[in-house]
């Protein structure tokens, strides 16, 4: 988790850091689920439902990094 001095900031962004891990967290998941054979591709698009505005890159972030694995 970042840290920031100024009080209001870090008021400000905890919230966010963490609902973007748990959305990191929950994308893994999804991620592991498709390898093992668990969930289709139909799954993982209808999950993409879940990562919206500024969390909406999670999904395929976590995807891609699959690829490069």
């Amino acid at each position: 988790m970042n840290y920031y001095s100024d009080p209001t900031a870090n008021k400000a962004l905890g919230p966010i850091n963490r609902e973007f891990n748990r959305l990191e967290k929950k994308a893994k998941t999804l991620r592991q689920q498709f390898r093992e054979g668990r969930i289709t591709q139909v799954d993982l698009d209808r999950a993409q439902a879940q990562f919206q505005g500024i969390y909406r890159h999670v999904l395929t972030n976590v995807l891609n990094a699959q690829e490069e694995e």
